[in-house]
């Protein structure tokens, strides 16, 4: 069984690896760190549950 609470709490936890805030490098790359860039990760809350109309969406 997945637990989606703890997904995205480890995909949150990863949302500043590459430098920047969200997912993103310092010169505001978005597509950079697989799997934990910011396209990837937003694709990944949506489908683990988190709302679009989130503010971190």
């Amino acid at each position: 069984m997945v637990n989606n609470a703890t997904d995205i709490d480890i995909i949150l936890s990863h949302r500043s690896d590459n430098g920047g805030d969200l997912w993103a490098t310092p010169d505001k790359n978005l597509c950079k760190g697989a799997p934990f860039s910011t396209l990837e990760s937003v694709l990944y809350l949506l489908e683990l549950g988190v709302s679009p109309a989130d503010p971190l969406m």
